[in-house]
């Protein structure tokens, strides 16, 4: 017998303990309650501020999240040189060495910034082209 997200919710259900119908991906709403939708709602949920990325990325698989994350750096302003993922499933980022010169505290600096725009949980090496070499 399947009850809605919500009512499992609210009977005490653990949010990532909460079950979906067959074809129906668990989102949280910006309101922190749950909900199931089809996959193909999510974006259209995400572009209207209903939902938080975070809540469907962090129960995907590390190596997806790493994926995506891999994909918003990209289309980001940050300068990176090198994008890529080591043997270990750490995303790492290599910015353009004159951003050293440019910014006090560089390193810091690029690292609060990416984890400002992924929206979830990944591993992350920042370097300035010492980490591929």
């Amino acid at each position: 017998f399947y009850q809605p997200p919500l009512k499992q919710f609210k009977s005490g259900i653990q949010i990532d303990k909460i079950t979906c119908k067959e074809n129906l991906q668990l989102i949280i709403k910006n309101n922190g309650n749950p909900a199931c939708v089809r996959p193909d709602t999510i974006s259209k949920l995400v572009e209207r501020n209903a939902i938080k990325l975070s809540s469907f990325y962090n129960s995907r698989p590390l190596i997806e999240r790493l994926h995506v994350a891999m994909a918003i750096i990209q289309f980001s302003d940050i300068p990176t040189t090198i994008l890529g993922l080591d043997h270990d499933q750490i995303l790492g980022i290599e910015i353009n060495d004159e951003e050293l010169n440019k910014i006090p505290n560089a390193q810091e600096y690029y690292e609060q910034k990416i984890r400002e725009i992924i929206p979830f949980d990944v591993p992350i090496k920042v370097t300035f082209g010492k980490y591929w070499k």
